[in-house]
């Protein structure tokens, strides 16, 4: 490689490519992050966090609204104070609010639905690439798959949502009922053994206990 002769009026030729510098959007979202992933509950900074979010919310909505579901359901001992949080969002921001709730009813039967290895999806909430504050590896107890406990914790942030006013009481009950009639065993008839498509000793479509005993208990667990 040669070295550079000084051509060009004395300047290196600009690179061009890569940067390490954040634009304004990104500094933005990475405090917004911060700012609801460290609250700590307490009444005065959970009124400036509110401050804080009601002016954001116009521009930053869906990455505020996925904070707060990843945080719900990857930090159970804050569970109440993002309730809380987005109770007092819902005086002035209601559309915000309905969207995240129906996101998170969303989320929720997305992950009931998922018996190994996915997750709800909290890549909003991590710290961009040089730093930042991010959640915890998110973690389930052992013989639970992921995708589900985090489903049964953010079923708890819901409920919450029943205390502050921002979910029906009638409403949750509704997603509670339907729960349980997941939970049900499926239909066991056994195909007649004259039928040519199910031929006498072949597996029927019927699950077996075995398959779906694992899932109803923990529905009704979560209920």
């Amino acid at each position: 490689r040669r070295p550079y002769d000084g051509g060009g009026g004395g300047q290196r030729p600009e690179k061009r490519g890569r940067t390490t510098e954040l634009s304004a959007v990104e500094v933005n979202v990475r405090r917004l992050r911060q700012y609801i992933i460290t609250n700590d509950g307490l009444e005065d900074h959970l009124t400036q966090l509110v401050e804080v979010l009601k002016h954001e919310i116009p521009v930053f909505a869906n990455q505020i609204a996925n904070t707060i579901l990843a945080c719900a359901s990857e930090m159970p001992l804050k569970t109440g104070t993002y309730a809380t949080l987005v109770g007092l969002l819902n005086v002035e921001h209601h559309t915000f609010v309905a969207d995240l709730v129906a996101a998170a009813l969303a989320t929720l039967s997305q992950g009931l639905r998922e018996e190994e290895g996915a997750s709800i999806d909290s890549s909003a909430s991590e710290g961009s690439e040089g730093g930042g504050v991010s959640l915890p590896p998110p973690t389930a107890p052992a013989g639970t798959p992921l995708a589900l406990h985090q489903a049964r914790l953010l079923l708890r942030f819901i409920a919450s949502l029943v205390g502050v006013n921002v979910v029906e009481v009638g409403a949750f009950l509704r997603v509670l009922r339907q729960l349980v009639r997941e939970a049900a065993p499926p239909p066991s008839e056994d195909p007649p053994a004259e039928d040519p498509d199910h031929p006498k000793g072949e597996p029927s479509d019927v699950p077996s206990p075995a398959s779906w005993q694992p899932r109803g208990d923990f529905l009704l667990y979560c209920t």
